[in-house]
């Protein structure tokens, strides 16, 4: 059994590729999206924790106040990850006894974070990277097809452009592979090299 999880900022295509990977797998699908909600519905409305989980409303009400700094913005976009990362262990533990293998997928996978998951687990991680900041931003804008621009649109862009090069560059520094998100056409045969897959 092995856990295969891809990483990187909002807008790189993580979903899909893991979707895609899944299928092709015949693997279980894990959005970690969905414990980061369960998480803010969780927490006490108003308390640190829920604070510190609700990164959109911060770079929300940031924006609109015209006060968003991004270096803030993704320092509370890594301390949510680690609050994510906090509970990933059961979670996987318990996902991957009803899987001969899972694909995991999320923003909130820091490259330190899935090394200490490793040393537990069979987690092999890939992290997908966008270089361009226009690009991460127009694929972001797709997901919006019909809501009228924010002012915080540009904010939330911007950190998930920050976010995914900070998680490349630590990465990097700890041997953990990167893949270019594009060309799209060889993504997937891409991440499963660099997931070190070479089938059953």
């Amino acid at each position: 059994m092995a856990i295969f999880a891809v990483g990187g900022g909002a807008g790189v295509g993580k979903s899909t590729a893991a979707r895609a990977l899944s299928a092709s797998l015949g693997a279980g699908w894990l959005q970690l999206d969905t414990i980061w909600l369960t998480l803010i519905e969780g927490a006490e409305p108003g308390s640190a924790r829920h604070d510190a989980l609700d990164v959109r409303a911060a770079v929300r009400s940031t924006a609109v106040a015209g006060r968003a700094d991004p270096d803030e913005l993704l320092v509370r976009m890594i301390a949510a990850a680690r609050l994510v990362e906090e509970v990933l262990p059961q979670v996987l533990a318990f996902e991957s006894a009803a899987h001969r293998h899972l694909v995991v997928d999320g923003s909130w996978l820091t490259p330190a974070g899935v090394a200490r998951i490793a040393a537990d687990l069979p987690v092999r991680a890939a992290y997908l990277h966008e270089a361009d900041p226009v690009a991460v931003r127009r694929a972001m804008d797709t997901r919006r097809t019909g809501a009228h621009p924010s002012p915080w649109h540009d904010a939330m862009a911007h950190l998930a452009w920050t976010y995914g090069q900070w998680v490349a560059d630590q990465a990097a520094a700890l041997g953990q592979p990167v893949v270019e998100a594009r060309p799209f056409a060889t993504q997937r045969e891409r991440l499963l090299s660099a997931l070190g897959y070479v089938g059953d």
